[in-house]
């Protein structure tokens, strides 16, 4: 057996210390960094993911804004409606072949695709259709309501109308699905017109199903901002009516009336 002296003895100890103050430092400055980045690189990050597991949230359009010609009149406008979705984890498992049955009837779609969507137990949203008027979503409501059935959400939505119909649709331009302008003066000032969408947030429970109604927070959305063109409609009439006296021999041509006071354009 190899014996070992005191000046062996105390360099093992010394060595010992050394690796188990390497070892501390190493824990402790892992810590300290760890720290660092929780406090201060990303001090949201936690809350975020906590928010994340405690609320769910769903977008509340925002209306657009609406458009008027130079005397008032309401070219362009956003019309209330409702978008219908579902959750059929929420749904009890002997209601999904009623609640299939009624919302087909109601929102007039296909009963075995609907039913389909109602059998994915594990899905938290599915689209049933958009945009349905009042009728149909109070409908909707008051059948959940008579049946005890959750998992049916009705959402406020907008969608863009024109109440003069198609009367200077060429200047105006539409919208896309969204409410989007794609053409026209709809795409020009879209950024002018386009509101700010609000939210919904609502608790959740550790199951992820929806809380009770006091457990909501609704945030408001604000409207977009309204365009008044210089056109004014009853000018504008009269410059089709101009242009439709025209020989059917001319192939291209253009109208433009403005104000012998302000040179301002009155149509188009």
């Amino acid at each position: 057996m190899r014996h070992i002296t005191p000046q062996q003895n105390a360099k093992m100890r010394l060595r010992t210390r050394l690796l188990a103050a390497v070892l501390a430092v190493g824990c402790l400055g892992g810590l300290v960094v760890r720290l660092f980045i929780l406090m201060l690189r990303d001090p949201g990050g936690y809350a975020a993911r906590a928010a994340d597991q405690q609320l769910r949230g769903a977008t509340l359009p925002a209306a657009r804004g609406e458009i008027y010609s130079a005397d008032g009149t309401l070219l362009a406008a956003s019309k209330t409606c409702w978008t219908i979705r579902a959750a059929p984890r929420e749904m009890a498992d002997d209601a999904v072949e009623p609640a299939a049955r009624a919302m087909s009837e109601i929102l007039e779609l296909d009963y075995a695709d609907t039913l389909a969507k109602f059998s994915q137990r594990t899905s938290n949203d599915c689209l049933l259709r958009r945009r349905v008027d009042k009728t149909m979503a109070d409908a909707v409501r008051d059948w959940c309501r008579a049946n005890g059935v959750d998992g049916i959400q009705i959402r406020q939505d907008t969608r863009r109308v024109y109440p003069q119909g198609d009367f200077m649709g060429g200047i105006l331009g539409f919208t896309d699905v969204d409410n989007a302008g794609l053409w026209g003066l709809e795409l020009r000032y879209n950024d002018e017109l386009t509101g700010q969408n609000g939210r919904i947030l609502t608790a959740k429970n550790a199951w992820g199903y929806d809380m009770p109604t006091h457990y909501q927070t609704l945030v408001d959305a604000v409207p977009g901002s309204t365009l008044t063109l210089t056109s004014a409609t009853n000018v504008t009439e009269v410059s089709v009516y101009e242009r439709s006296t025209i020989p059917n021999s001319v192939k291209e041509g253009a109208a433009v009336m403005k104000s012998t006071r302000s040179a301002v354009r009155l149509a188009l």
